[in-house]
């Protein structure tokens, strides 16, 4: 079975409880077969200082994607160890989403390349900061 690179997003919201709308972003991602969700979780650290992991269930049904409509593959890549890490970042009164995902797209591609005895050497990702700046360098926009 062809496997694309698989990616763990940390991000972190400005609440107890994260306030953007996932599920219709994620949901089109999978649609479109660009991503396969592998693992979600989310954990908040209360104003007392308490971390908390959340269930989806905590986040309200506005915040977070179907679990079934995700597809997500119950994993259990995210563990306490990855909690506590995420836990030691965030303020009190803050939360985090941790996602881990395959990025489908690349499947086909990375398949042909082992086959024909290529190898992944280096695998980065620039900060949003300097992709824009790149971008901006390069279009003039």
């Amino acid at each position: 079975m062809a496997i694309g690179p698989v990616d763990i997003l940390t991000v972190k919201f400005p609440t107890e409880r994260p306030a953007i709308p996932l599920a219709p972003v994620l949901g089109d991602l999978v649609d479109r077969g660009i991503i396969r969700v592998l693992d979600l979780a989310f954990v908040s650290k209360t104003v007392d200082g308490d971390v908390i992991a959340l269930n989806l269930e905590d986040i309200g049904p506005e915040g977070v994607p179907d679990v079934a409509e995700l597809a997500i593959v119950p994993s259990g890549n995210i563990d306490d160890e990855d909690f506590a890490e995420v836990a030691a970042f965030l303020e009190p009164g803050t939360s985090a989403a941790l996602l881990v995902f395959e990025n489908t797209w690349a499947a086909e591609f990375t398949t042909k390349l082992f086959a024909g005895g290529g190898e992944i050497v280096d695998y980065g990702r620039l900060p949003r900061e300097t992709a824009e700046a790149v971008y901006s360098e390069l279009t003039g926009q």
